[in-house]
């Protein structure tokens, strides 16, 4: 919801969103909105499995997010370190073919997040993720927010890309051999 409200505020108003520390004093506003108005927990409004077990949560949750890279929101760190890890769950990596899901309190949980003074809730590791809406809910994929109507959203492997990465010594040589 805070994301769909800032998205449709930055489409009307393009000129107030003039820099990221502008844009992160929005999402405060609207995120201090959703505290004050108070959003429902998703418990009875999704059903989350992920390899065909359903996901029970372990305390009210405003926000589930599925992740498969090491950070999101602007390089926040939504998994496990290896020192940190758990049972049952693994250190992320993006070559295993998982993805990990984990639970957001409320906005201020979040912000706590991003700030490095909370955790998310850790609910699951996978190679599958179903999540069933039962009623009109804001998503997020990608950054992109909107409205969805009850339906089944599946995340699962599809692909891996080729990574290319250069070298220092290399790089310098190919930024000498240009000038």
């Amino acid at each position: 919801m805070v994301a769909q409200s800032f998205h449709e505020y930055r489409n009307k108003n393009p000129q107030l969103f003039k820099s990221q520390t502008v844009n992160k004093m929005w999402y405060f506003k609207f995120g201090t909105e959703a505290v004050i108005d108070g959003c429902p927990s998703l418990e009875n409004d999704i059903i989350l499995q992920v390899d065909n077990k359903e996901v029970s949560f372990p305390i009210p949750l405003e926000a589930v997010v599925v992740v498969n890279l090491p950070s999101c929101y602007g390089g926040v760190f939504l998994w496990q370190t290896e020192q940190d890890i758990e049972e049952p769950f693994s250190p992320l990596s993006i070559s295993d073919e998982m993805v990990e899901v984990v639970g957001i309190k409320n906005s201020v949980h979040l912000g706590q997040i991003c700030v490095g003074a909370s955790s998310p809730i850790f609910l699951a590791q996978g190679k599958k993720v179903t999540i069933s809406l039962k009623k009109d809910l804001h998503v997020q994929i990608d950054g992109e927010p909107w409205l969805q109507q009850p339906c089944t959203i599946n995340f699962e492997f599809y692909r891996k890309s080729k990574v290319l990465a250069v070298e220092s010594e290399m790089h310098s040589s190919l930024q000498n051999s240009q000038k």
